[in-house]
């Protein structure tokens, strides 16, 4: 699995900025469970659309849906940094 593309949806008047990703495959359970070693999980599979949140405090939080092939990272710091970091995390899920 790996990140494919990314774009800027908007800056925030906090600083902030949101990025959607785009991954070469649709986020699995297992996908949503790694992301969550990043920070704190919260995941919603009972959802009718499953939605999951992870947060590392003053770094990110990644937001999406489960079976979709994006999802929301609002980057409280250096995106690209922050881009790598979990791009890189990515690249190291095996399903």
């Amino acid at each position: 699995m790996r990140v494919i593309e990314s774009r800027k949806v908007e800056d925030c008047i906090d600083g902030s900025r949101i990025l959607e990703v785009r991954l070469d495959g649709d986020s699995t359970e297992p996908l949503v469970r790694h992301l969550g070693k990043l920070g704190r999980l919260d995941y919603f599979p009972e959802f009718a659309r499953p939605f999951y949140r992870i947060i590392l405090d003053r770094r990110f939080l990644i937001r999406g849906v489960e079976g979709a092939p994006t999802f929301q990272i609002i980057v409280f710091s250096s995106p690209e940094a922050e881009l790598d970091f979990i791009g890189s995390h990515i690249r190291g899920f095996s399903s």
